[in-house]
């Protein structure tokens, strides 16, 4: 007897290439959970800013995730068989994309403020100030545009500028932070002593890392949405961005710890080579004063060129991690 089971179209490239995003999403929101989670132990008395800004970015990214797991369970479950939901995608997805944007937002805004802090230039960090917005904005046009819409590849064919936009905005806005960090440090790195080049040479490498890896997350994205137009590929790919965004954040404010021990073992290191080679003279008295900012930082004179001024570069790296 023939079956009378209908045939189902295959969903691999659709449906499977969004829930493979959103369970990538889900696991990256876990290990933001836990970086969270050390943050708050760690850094108890971090500024009341920094806290409520790791909390905020926490709740946006928990409503994140929770819309994509009420998107997939509506295609895969409420919706089984029903290839109408390719066409017409629940609206919390288009929710998810408010949530995302407003997340990248303010990581890419108090990233800004980090470039503004240790490179001084408030019109570097007002551009990228003006990238975010627009990126903002962006999102939420595709939310509300997106909730009247007809079918989904009409509204890709009248708004895909719209998503190209934002993410080559975002891109831009990555690349000129990273750069902007980058080319401070390395700068700095060639008059830093030799016992802080580690130190910065790690800074540089964080840099790169954070700012590349969401550079790359929305080439990916925009590459997708050309070559495979008739896939949801490039939506799995969206839909885990913001996470990188957060889990850079928390990565770069729980690596503090490590940070700041190297500036501190480098600093001692030095004020120790100077009252060696000052003592031995016999010519001066060394007067070593040691304050302690989270770790150590050195405030040292009287040597035999006269009085020796703290080192720029300890400065500048702390007022990178420090409001």
């Amino acid at each position: 007897m023939a079956s009378t089971h209908p045939t189902l179209p295959k969903f691999d490239g659709t449906i499977g290439a969004m829930e493979i995003g959103i369970l990538l999403n889900v696991l990256l929101c876990g290990t933001l959970t836990i970086q969270s989670y050390t943050y708050y132990t760690r850094f108890s008395q971090d500024h009341p800013f920094l806290r409520w800004l790791v909390l905020t970015v926490r709740i946006i990214e928990i409503a994140h995730t929770g819309t994509l797991c009420h998107t997939l369970y509506t295609v895969t479950v409420s919706f089984f068989g029903n290839p109408t939901t390719l066409i017409h995608p629940p609206h919390s997805l288009l929710v998810t994309v408010t949530f995302g944007g407003i997340s990248t937002a303010i990581v890419q805004g108090f990233l800004a403020l980090r470039v503004w802090r240790l490179v001084n230039l408030l019109w570097l960090a007002i551009i990228c100030w003006i990238f975010t917005a627009i990126r903002l904005m962006g999102c939420l046009t595709l939310t509300i545009t997106g909730w009247h819409m007809t079918s989904l590849p009409e509204y890709k064919s009248k708004f895909d500028w719209i998503l190209v936009t934002l993410l080559v905005v975002s891109m831009t806005n990555d690349l000129v932070v990273t750069g902007g960090l980058c080319f401070t440090l390395y700068r700095s790195r060639k008059k830093a002593q030799k016992k802080m080049t580690r130190v910065i040479d790690k800074l540089i490498g964080w840099t790169l890392e954070s700012g590349l890896l969401t550079s790359i997350c929305g080439m990916l994205v925009v590459i997708t949405f050309f070559a495979s137009p008739n896939t949801f590929a490039w939506i799995g790919i969206y839909v885990i961005s913001p996470k990188f965004f957060s889990n850079s954040l928390l990565a770069i404010l729980n690596g503090r710890s490590n940070l700041r021990q190297d500036i501190g073992s480098s600093v001692t290191a030095s004020t120790l080579n100077v009252g060696n080679a000052t003592s031995t003279s016999g010519m001066r008295t060394l007067d070593i004063k040691m304050t302690k900012v989270q770790t150590s930082v050195l405030d040292y004179e009287a040597s035999e060129e006269g009085r020796l001024s703290p080192e720029p570069m300890v400065k500048k790296l702390m007022v990178l991690w420090k409001l």
